[in-house]
């Protein structure tokens, strides 16, 4: 087992669980004391929510770097909790490189979340937050299918690679359109408190969280890039509902 070795394991467990959602102190602590507990302790991370940069001195005195660039990002926090399995059994118990790997290995080709799983999970959260803003039963249930209809389109997106601005801006015109035809034929009584409880579902809770996290671990230039990831999304959001709602006025309206 070279330094190399240690190296490459180190940025394998570091782009995982920087891949599905977990915060940059995280990356940085998980992969420090991998390093260490294989003899090196000696390592140096900068990570920020795109890039994974490792420095680990060999015995020798010797420093060895290496960056990888993380394109696409998605929450999968299955994932991450195997990835902290491993990190902890590494330092813990001791478990060898060769099965470090194969672990790794395991976790990259797990199964993600089904996609009915997905949809029924917005789906869900779509009914509750309708029911928060006072909307009918009736109402919280055409929430349920928005919902349902929106992870559908949004997977369309995720097909293509498309940046979280246009995914937001879509995902809130499928909201508003389908939002605005129910209203039109007359099955939801309360179309505002509808809109308001589905474009919750998209709204970057997690995101924000992990940045005011970043921050307050003092990785800032982290913290605050997710920041300003979250009002894009923001934006996205407000933007996407709004074009269908500023179309549609000038023909009388809906909302």
């Amino acid at each position: 087992m070279t330094i190399i070795d240690i190296l490459n394991l180190g940025m394998s467990i570091g782009f995982l669980l920087l891949e599905n959602g977990a915060e940059v102190y995280r990356v940085e602590e998980s992969v420090r004391r991998v390093c260490q507990a294989y003899g090196y302790e000696d390592a140096v991370l900068f990570v920020v929510p795109t890039i994974i940069t490792i420095t680990v001195t060999g015995h020798d005195g010797t420093p060895y770097s290496k960056t990888k660039r993380v394109y696409y990002r998605k929450t999968d926090l299955h994932k991450v909790k195997l990835v902290n399995t491993l990190c902890r059994n590494i330092t813990d118990k001791g478990v060898s490189y060769e099965e470090a790997i194969r672990e790794i290995d395991r976790i990259h080709h797990a199964a993600h979340y089904s996609f009915l799983f997905q949809m029924v999970s917005l789906g869900v959260g779509a009914f509750f937050f309708s029911l928060f803003f006072n909307a009918t039963l009736g109402d919280a249930i055409f929430s349920f299918f928005i919902g349902c209809l929106l992870r559908w389109v949004i997977s369309f997106t995720g097909l293509t690679k498309t940046n979280v601005f246009f995914e937001s801006i879509i995902g809130g015109m499928t909201v508003s359109i389908l939002v605005t035809i129910l209203s039109k034929f007359g099955f939801i009584m309360h179309p505002d408190r509808i809109l308001m409880g589905s474009i919750m579902t998209l709204t970057p809770g997690l995101a924000m969280t992990n940045a005011m996290r970043d921050i307050m671990a003092g990785d800032l230039l982290a913290g605050l890039t997710k920041s300003t990831e979250t009002i894009l999304i923001a934006a996205g959001i407000a933007l996407g509902v709004a074009l269908p709602i500023i179309l549609i006025k000038p023909l009388g309206g809906i909302l």
